[in-house]
């Protein structure tokens, strides 16, 4: 029969043979050696949702419109109870600090103390107050608080400092969104905290500032919006061109 085809017939025949012995090779070859696994393409990291609820910045935002109207009870300075709610008539700026914090506590009160001492039109007492919380409880006695405290004012009256109950102050920075925490080596080597300030206002967190150091218009800006009264940002040298005087 093989004699009978014609010669095309025959290429064609011995081309599949050749063909599927090939295939049939390289398959056997792969079988007992595979060669090397391609791995999968790995998929972008994703931020876990606890994770980023836990970044100080973001859940300080997520707390701008939040409900303050609840009583939080603390120890001032002076050891005196106080009641946050006895102060939600006006504007409250509101700090978180430790009294053995040497860098960012203090320069958040100097800040303070600049924009206290020129804050015009705006009036302590009368715009707005400024409270203090000691988080580090165990150490933020009133006694530690006053000495803290009088490095930045003379009167307490509406610049208070307080601290108190471990759970009352857990309760009052979760509201405001404020996170805060021991540093890994321990509390006497200090703590991780959110930088800024908390504006409280018409029962709600009115505004987040980030940052220790506050220009005043960050402040008393939010401060008298949240009234209805007009405020007008100083204006600086830099800002009028003006240049200081060279020395001859």
């Amino acid at each position: 029969m093989w004699q009978k085809l014609p010669r095309w017939a025959k290429q064609i025949l011995i081309g599949s043979a050749l063909a599927l012995t090939t295939i049939g090779a390289r398959q056997a070859v792969l079988h007992f050696f595979p060669g090397p696994q391609q791995e999968a393409p790995l998929a972008a990291p994703v931020a876990a949702q606890g994770d980023i609820e836990k970044s100080p910045f973001t859940k300080a935002s997520l707390a701008t419109g939040r409900e303050v109207t609840d009583s939080y009870r603390f120890t001032d300075q002076d050891g005196a109870p106080f009641d946050t709610a006895a102060w939600y008539d006006l504007p409250i700026v509101v700090g978180f600090i430790f009294t053995s914090c040497q860098e960012v506590c203090p320069a958040m009160n100097v800040a303070l103390k600049r924009i206290v001492a020129d804050m015009a039109p705006a009036k302590l007492g009368v715009d707005f107050r400024i409270l203090m919380v000691g988080f580090d409880t165990e150490r933020d006695t009133p006694a530690a608080l006053r000495t803290f405290g009088a490095k930045f004012t003379d009167d307490f009256t509406h610049w208070r400092f307080v601290s108190g109950d471990p759970a009352e102050v857990a309760r009052f920075a979760d509201r405001l969104g404020i996170v805060y925490e021991a540093s890994p080596q321990g509390t006497a080597a200090g703590w991780k905290h959110f930088l800024g300030m908390t504006i409280v206002a018409n029962g709600k967190v009115y505004k987040q500032v980030f940052g220790p150091a506050p220009l005043p218009e960050e402040i008393l800006g939010p401060v008298m919006a949240a009234q209805g009264k007009p405020y007008t940002p100083p204006v600086r040298a830099a800002e009028t061109g003006k240049h200081a005087p060279s020395k001859p």
